[in-house]
């Protein structure tokens, strides 16, 4: 069984709930600017293995 989502745009009513959601550990330590696809490449994950995760491709590879 599936259920809908609706999304909207946030109000100024939904300020408290998105302050404390920015608060969480697990958001601050996020980094929406990380490079981790570059990362992985320089931490020795194969090309093909990165590949598998994404549909990108992997800087310095093939393609």
């Amino acid at each position: 069984m599936t259920h809908p989502i609706n999304l909207r745009p946030a109000t100024i009513a939904d300020t408290t709930l998105l302050q404390h959601w920015d608060e969480q550990p697990h958001v601050i330590e996020s980094d929406p600017n990380d490079d981790w696809i570059l990362r992985l490449w320089k931490e020795g994950c194969s090309e093909r293995a990165i590949r598998l995760f994404t549909d990108w491709s992997v800087p310095g590879g093939e393609g």
